[in-house]
């Protein structure tokens, strides 16, 4: 069985994705090791690639009226 895919690329993270899928389904403790360090190959090169950056405040308040389904109209002259 191959051991942890470095990640260096787009290819490299969808290998190790589907690494991570083949080893979900196993009670090994050796394969249990191995998911938890690929998983944390993953989350590291996401990281880096998809680094996350903190909303801003209109960003929020846009994302919740969404997720209420109102309209910015419906907000205006309310306080």
């Amino acid at each position: 069985m191959e051991t942890i895919i470095t990640i260096e690329n787009d290819d490299d993270h969808k290998r190790a994705m589907d690494r991570i899928s083949e080893l979900m389904t196993s009670t090994s403790p050796e394969d249990l090791a191995r998911l938890d360090a690929q998983a944390r190959e993953v989350e590291a090169y996401e990281a880096v690639r998809w680094p996350r950056t903190p909303a801003t405040k209109a960003e929020i308040d846009e994302y919740l009226l969404e997720q209420r389904s109102v309209e910015s109209g419906d907000t205006a002259g309310q306080q």
